[in-house]
């Protein structure tokens, strides 16, 4: 399980054979990496937003703080939805914003560059970029950040609390404890290996170009967007269809 809470949770339900590994992104977060990360923060800052957690207001709030705060301000869309959200809000809060191709070269190329910080919604946008040596900061907007924050001291805070905590944190020297030992002595994870491949990796990836100009793909269109989703209906339907006429089938066997 990714944090305690679910892993006590499924022992309620008398499922014991479970243990609390924290996420596998997050196996390569250790002391020393993480005390490569820069404390102050940078001159850019990179956000993400999470389309099924859409709140505009909130959103648009955490977008004026970081042009409030940096002198660039960049969004990874890490989901073609995502675009979505962008276009319900004033085009006062977004018109000088930089939008990053849905795609994670683009968004690995852009933290690779350097002095830039992560502020975002996204669990796994924010654990990519520590990954890539970035000062980070997460804005929770379900269970699952906040939880993994309450064993490994990733820095998380919740989405929509007070501004002017968010404010402070923005720029406060921040210093990242990850705490990946602290989450059950009973397992032993092999960093070696995945931490030189995940090294090798960045290596790659600094050689990358800087993203290009933002040019919206047809399926972060609105009607993109509603094609996929008429799409995802269309594939449920279908797995459900085969699911019923495979159990109907077997019964008939059994009958027959």
């Amino acid at each position: 399980m990714r944090d305690e809470y679910t892993r006590q949770r499924l022992l309620k339900l008398g499922i014991t054979n479970v243990l609390n590994t924290a996420c596998p992104t997050m196996w390569g977060l250790t002391a020393d990496k993480c005390a490569q990360i820069p404390t102050h923060k940078a001159e850019r800052v990179v956000t993400t937003l999470t389309d099924y957690r859409s709140s505009p207001e909130q959103d648009a709030q955490m977008l004026t703080m970081l042009q409030k705060h940096y002198r660039e301000v960049y969004v990874w869309l890490q989901a073609v939805e995502d675009y979505a959200c962008l276009r319900q809000m004033d085009a006062r809060v977004t018109q000088n914003l930089n939008l990053i191709q849905p795609n994670l070269r683009d968004y690995t190329a852009l933290l690779a560059s350097g002095g830039i910080d992560y502020v975002g919604t996204r669990l796994h946008g924010g654990i990519h970029a520590m990954n890539m040596g970035c000062r980070s900061l997460i804005l929770a907007v379900d269970n699952r950040a906040s939880e993994i924050a309450k064993d490994t001291n990733l820095p998380v805070l919740p989405r929509g609390g007070n501004l002017d905590v968010l404010e402070e944190r923005i720029d406060r020297r921040l210093v990242i404890c990850y705490n990946i030992a602290g989450i059950g002595k009973e397992i032993a994870i092999s960093t070696g290996s995945t931490a030189a491949r995940r090294e090798k990796k960045m290596e790659s990836s600094s050689l990358l170009p800087l993203a290009q100009p933002y040019v919206v793909p047809e399926d972060c269109t609105e009607q993109g967007v509603r094609t996929m989703k008429d799409k995802k209906w269309m594939r449920k339907a279908l797995s459900f269809l085969l699911a019923v006429f495979m159990v109907t089938g077997s019964m008939g066997t059994v009958l027959t």
